[in-house]
């Protein structure tokens, strides 16, 4: 049985990998050079905020690994599926990037199927 705990590191782990998108995201923007040797030597903010998502994105290893010790793989792989809702979310009211209809079908359908993956014995006889 899962503790409290371990859905702390699952839960944290989304985070971490929404953070660090929006991060890449970021970093992208700043790219005005063709050569990315040139943009991180001549960049100081690109360079940090690259580090940053570095080890973001390191913990969030961490903390997945220590997740799965108590969950089973298949199921809790759907806390994944949570950042394919929030980075775009997120992008909309950060960056701007537009979001259509269709992308929010998209995510009804997700979050239709992480409640069938998570809820199993809904239909069981």
């Amino acid at each position: 049985m899962a503790s409290s705990l371990t859905y702390v590191f699952a839960l944290y782990t989304v985070v971490a990998i929404v953070s660090g998108q929006l991060l890449f995201k970021k970093i992208s923007l700043l790219l005005d050079t063709p050569s990315i040797q040139a943009f991180l030597r001549n960049d100081g903010q690109a360079l940090i905020l690259l580090i940053i998502a570095f080890v973001i994105y390191s913990s969030a290893t961490v903390s997945w690994i220590l997740a799965l010790r108590d969950l089973p793989l298949g199921r809790s792989y759907m806390f994944m599926s949570a950042g394919f809702v929030i980075v775009p979310f997120l992008s909309q009211h950060i960056f701007g990037e537009e979001l259509n209809g269709q992308f929010w079908i998209g995510v009804v359908l997700i979050l239709a199927g992480v409640f069938l993956t998570q809820a199993p014995d809904l239909f069981r006889s």
